[in-house]
């Protein structure tokens, strides 16, 4: 918090500390702010198609979702998908997912389970143990 009160307001900062200074935000629980700098941040010509924009983007779906404003993330999750489309940056793609199927309610797809062989099952309660207990 001392730090946001000490740096020049976003339009002066560098494209790296804009990018800071909205995580900050977002920590701080402040994601409207951070919102609308990464929105700014987003504007500028040197940010887009610079590896940047990539960590902007995601970081503005997560600030998103944290403001529950699930529409406006799916939103940033197509304009990340279309830029993917010409990379083959695996990682990138999988927090995609992830972050959609958070953004629509759905639980992201464990497939290192089904790999394995381990199956969920619906109900993940604790086994109940029917007849008599033991004593002492």
């Amino acid at each position: 918090k001392a730090c946001e009160e000490v740096l020049a307001p976003i339009v002066d900062l560098a494209d790296d500390d804009a990018l800071l200074l909205a995580q900050a935000r977002r920590r701080n629980g402040r994601n409207d702010a951070a919102i609308v700098g990464l929105r700014a941040l987003l504007e500028r010509p040197s940010v887009l198609a610079s590896p940047l924009e990539l960590h902007a983007r995601f970081e503005l779906v997560e600030t998103l979702l944290d403001a529950n404003d699930a529409a406006g993330a799916l939103v940033e999750l197509d304009r990340i998908d279309d830029t993917l489309r010409s990379t083959n940056d695996e990682a990138s793609s999988l927090r995609s997912r992830d972050l959609r199927a958070k953004a629509t309610g759905a639980k992201p797809a464990d497939d290192a389970g089904e790999k394995n062989g381990i199956h969920k099952t619906e109900h993940n309660e604790p086994a109940v143990f029917h007849g008599a207990t033991r004593t002492r």
